[in-house]
Parts: C-alpha cells; structure tokens; sequence
C-alpha cells in the first residue's frame, strides 16, 4: 500500500504460484493508485519495492485491468522491465481485452 499523509493513494495485491518445477511465481492480482496522483512515479515504486523485497522469484505476471487498457496505461509495466506475452481480444467489452505481462527475475 502507497500513502501520503496517512491516506492510502495506491495498492498492490499479488499472490505465490507454483509452476510444476516448483519455484516460486507471483501473480499481481491488483495494483492501483489513485488518479490524482498517477504519473508520479508511484506505481513504479510499488513494483521496485515488491521486487527488491521478494526473492527466490522467478516470474512475476499479471492481466491487465480494464481501467488500464481503457486508458492505454501499460507503459509502466514495459519501462520496469515487464514484456507483453498474450492478448485476450473482447475480454471486458467489445474493443476492450486483456494483456498478460510477464518478467523473468531469475
């Protein structure tokens, strides 16, 4: 969670997975941070400090949301070293799918 003066601005949700070679994944479920404070830095801040805290990692991967392919906001993602992988055409509406990003750590 990203806060300024107490009040929570942004969040990240991520989760263990196991592939069958049994090393560790994580799969961000969620990660958001409020309108009025995007283009700040702080999201890719959230992803740097899940990065830098978690080891033994070999993957991290996620969908994108609807908010995001709405608003075309996956730059992030590519400037901190996430490659698209996979496109779901339509998924949330017509004209509106879902992107899985992936990065390899290890």
């Amino acid at each position: 969670m990203a806060t300024e003066a107490g009040k929570q601005i942004g969040y990240l949700n991520f989760n263990y997975e196991r592939d069958a070679s049994k090393k560790r994944n994580i799969f961000i479920s969620y990660m958001y941070v409020k309108s009025e404070y995007r283009r700040k830095g702080i999201g890719s801040k959230m992803l740097k400090f899940l990065l830098a805290k978690k080891k033994n990692i070999t993957w991290i991967n996620f969908w994108t949301g609807k908010e995001i392919e709405k608003n075309k906001g996956t730059n992030i993602y590519i400037k901190n070293g996430f490659q698209k992988l996979a496109y779901q055409e339509d998924y949330y509406e017509k004209g509106v799918g879902t992107t899985l990003f992936v990065k390899r750590i290890k």
